[in-house]
């Protein structure tokens, strides 16, 4: 397990939440979300979404990085950079 700082507007979400470790963002599949999750990818969806640039893509990451006992899997999506329009 690493040191792990989970997104404080990531809450009240039994589907799993957004983490950061080491500057990289993660988010956390729980095992409640799993059949729903499994239902995404299998369909089509989700690779038709990610084709259209409507949803971020991500690998899969078969390490449960924060030691929750409702992890299923940990998705590591395309990281954006901070946007900062300083006027």
């Amino acid at each position: 397990m690493t040191a792990y700082l989970r997104h404080p507007a990531s809450f009240k979400d039994p589907s799993g939440f957004v983490f950061s470790e080491q500057g990289t963002v993660y988010r956390q599949v729980n095992q409640f979300y799993a059949a729903q999750y499994e239902h995404l990818i299998s369909s089509g969806l989700y690779q038709l979404l990610t084709n259209k640039s409507y949803l971020l893509p991500h690998v899969e990451i078969d390490e449960n990085l924060t030691g929750s006992q409702d992890w299923y899997k940990t998705l590591l999506p395309e990281q954006i950079s901070f946007i900062s329009y300083p006027y």
